[in-house]
C-alpha cells in the first residue's frame, strides 16, 4: 500500500510540473498575482506613454479601459527579462493577453503589448521576470498609453443650413466606466448637441465646420461643409415682343449661381449663366424660360418668365 501511495504522489507531482511548464512556455503567469502595485492611467496624451516606476516584478497593476479603445503597455529598457499577463476585471485564472519578449513596442527580452479592449472595466496586468518569477528589486519602468484608433463613421457629405445629421463613431460611446477612464465618448463643435449636428447658417455661401469626437484620452475630427440657402430667384417681368429676339432680366444672386433653361416654346439662350442673357429664335406665341439659382446641396430657387412673340401683321396691297 505504501508503494502505491508513493506512485500516486509522483504522478500528481509530474502533472503539476507539466501544468506550470506549459503556462510558462506560453508566457502566461497564472493565476494573477495577489500583490497589488497600484493604478496606472494613460494621461500623458493620446499616443504618448506615461511612465510609472519603480515597479517590482511579481506584482500587478490596474488600468481603467473602455470597450473598443486601443492601449499599449511597455517595459522597454527593463534590466531583466520581463513578462506581461493581462486579466479582465477581477478574473485571476484566465488571461486575455501575454507577452514575454519582442513585443510590438520593445525589442529583445523586454515585453510589451498592444491591446484593443473587449470590455469596459479595469484591466489588471501582472509584470513578472521570466519565467513567472518575482524578479527581486523594484527595477522596472512600466509605460501605458492609449492609441488613437478613433473614427467618425457618420457621413461627412456636404449639407444645407438647417439640415440635421446623427453623428456616430467607432469605438462607440459607453454609458459608464471606472474612474480615470477619460471621456466616455462625446461629440463637440459648432452646431453639435449630443449626437446630433444641425448645420449652422454659414457666414458666406459655404463654410466648413469641424466635428470632434473624444473617447478616453484621444480624439479625432471630421470636416463638414455647410452651404447657405441660395438667393431667391427672380426671372423678371413677362415680356411681349414683335421680333425673334429678346433680353432676359433675371436677378444677380448674392449666394449661389444662376442658370437659364427653356421650359416651353422656342428660343436659344445665348449665355445660360448670365442673368441678362440674350435669346434668339423666339417662336410666335408664348415662350417660357426658367431662372434657377443653386448653391451646393440646398434646394434650388426657381422663377419663370414668359416672353410672348406677336406676329407682325402683313400689309395689304
Amino acid at each position: 500500500m505504501k508503494k502505491i501511495y508513493t506512485w500516486v504522489i509522483c504522478i500528481a507531482s509530474l502533472s503539476f510540473f507539466y501544468l506550470i511548464s506549459s503556462s510558462e512556455s506560453k508566457g502566461q503567469c497564472l493565476p494573477r498575482s495577489s500583490s497589488y502595485w497600484g493604478e496606472m492611467v494613460p494621461t500623458s496624451g493620446c499616443g504618448s506613454f506615461r511612465s510609472y516606476s519603480p515597479f517590482g516584478p511579481g506584482q500587478y497593476f490596474q488600468m481603467p479601459v473602455l470597450l473598443g479603445a486601443s492601449y499599449s503597455i511597455s517595459t522597454c529598457g527593463a534590466p531583466i527579462d520581463t513578462q506581461l499577463t493581462g486579466f479582465q476585471g477581477n478574473t485571476t485564472t484566465t488571461s486575455i493577453f501575454y507577452n514575454d519578449d519582442s513585443g510590438p513596442i520593445c525589442s529583445g527580452l523586454s515585453s510589451s503589448i498592444t491591446y484593443t479592449s473587449t470590455f469596459t472595466d479595469y484591466l489588471r496586468v501582472n509584470v513578472n521576470q521570466f519565467s513567472c518569477r518575482p524578479g527581486g528589486t523594484a527595477s522596472v519602468t512600466v509605460g501605458v498609453r492609449q492609441n488613437n484608433n478613433l473614427n467618425i463613421t457618420s457621413s461627412g457629405a456636404a449639407m444645407c443650413q438647417g439640415q440635421t445629421r446623427t453623428l456616430t463613431a467607432n469605438p462607440a460611446p459607453v454609458a459608464s466606466a471606472q474612474p480615470g477612464s477619460g471621456n466616455l465618448g462625446t461629440f463637440s463643435g459648432t452646431g453639435v448637441s449630443g449626437s446630433t449636428f444641425t448645420a449652422p447658417v454659414p457666414a458666406g455661401a459655404s463654410q466648413t465646420y469641424t466635428i470632434t469626437y473624444s473617447f478616453g484620452y484621444c480624439s479625432t475630427t471630421q470636416g463638414i461643409t455647410v452651404y447657405r440657402n441660395p438667393t431667391t430667384s427672380n426671372a423678371g417681368a413677362n415680356q411681349t415682343v414683335c421680333t425673334a429676339t429678346a433680353t432676359l432680366a433675371g436677378n444677380t444672386p448674392s449666394v449661389g449661381t444662376g442658370q437659364w433653361t427653356r421650359i416651353s416654346g422656342s428660343g436659344t439662350i445665348t449665355n445660360s449663366s448670365s442673368p441678362t442673357s440674350g435669346v434668339t429664335g423666339l417662336g410666335v406665341g408664348n415662350n417660357t424660360f426658367r431662372w434657377t439659382i443653386s448653391n451646393g446641396p440646398c434646394p434650388p430657387s426657381t422663377d419663370d418668365v414668359v416672353i410672348t412673340r406677336n406676329q407682325i401683321p402683313t400689309t395689304s396691297n
